[in-house]
């Protein structure tokens, strides 16, 4: 086990930011080696149109909310609630696809995956109050991660 010394050296070098109060347990990780914990993990996945990122966000969505490893490899320390906001399809496509994806990974406990249509609930950058309802559904949600996908 590494000391918190290395982790940091580790998190400074890969350019990433965290606030280890909130770390989970003695888990520096929610998802070994790939997602901090803490208030202020960020991780940033940009790829061009069609190459996965989608599949590949509610793959990890899933196993974080099951507490598996993720693609069976990544250690996640415990079950996490998890809230994946797609920007970009109407609700219909959301629970479509989430459905196929756990139909490979499984099917999280109730409460421990919420995914949102960003279309539905009109929630845009541009659109006056709809981060702030957006804010105040995910602390009633209270998630410990966040997925945004399509934002722009």
């Amino acid at each position: 086990m590494k000391d918190d010394s290395e982790y940091r050296f580790e998190r400074e070098s890969m350019g990433l930011s965290v606030n280890s109060s909130r770390i989970i347990g003695k888990e520096p990780y929610l998802v070994n080696r790939l997602i901090l914990g803490g208030d202020s993990a960020n991780v940033v996945l940009s790829a061009s149109t069609g190459t996965g990122k989608t599949t590949l966000m509610l793959g990890l969505a899933i196993c974080m909310a099951q507490g598996k490893p993720a693609w069976g490899k990544l250690h996640i320390p415990r079950p996490l609630r998890v809230a994946y906001i797609d920007q970009e399809s109407v609700p219909e496509q959301v629970r479509e696809f989430v459905g196929n994806i756990a139909e490979v990974y499984g099917t999280p406990e109730k409460g421990m995956l919420t995914a949102i249509s960003g279309t539905a609930e009109a929630y845009s950058i541009e659109r006056e109050g709809s981060l702030r309802t957006l804010t105040e559904r995910l602390r009633r949600l209270r998630p410990d991660f966040v997925f945004l996908d399509g934002w722009q």
